[in-house]
């Protein structure tokens, strides 16, 4: 599976896409198919997370961050996320349940 990562920017967004170079390369960061989170009221004390393309024009494509622009990294993405993320960029459905299933 792709390197998936989420940042929050100095703009107050958070963003989640696949890492394409390392912060270590430049002043930028590099990711592929960038979406931004919204949190989206589901009801009293409840939530969903939405993600809207970073660049509606292009959302497939490939974005510099630059690193002073970063304020946030999560050290871990959680499940539900990344699974969000994955079958909202790819072909691939994951089937919840399945994770603990042996051959």
């Amino acid at each position: 599976m792709a390197n998936i990562v989420q940042y929050k920017l100095s703009t107050n967004e958070w963003i989640v896409g696949e890492l394409q170079e390392t912060l270590e390369v430049g002043d930028s960061v590099t990711l592929s198919k960038v979406f931004t989170l919204h949190v989206v009221p589901n009801g009293p004390n409840s939530f969903q997370i939405a993600m809207v393309p970073f660049d509606p024009a292009n959302p497939e494509g490939t974005h510099k961050i630059r690193r002073d622009k970063i304020v946030a990294e999560p050290t871990g993405l959680t499940k539900e996320l990344v699974h969000a993320y994955v079958q909202r960029t790819s072909a691939i459905e994951i089937v919840p349940g399945l994770e603990g299933l042996k051959r």
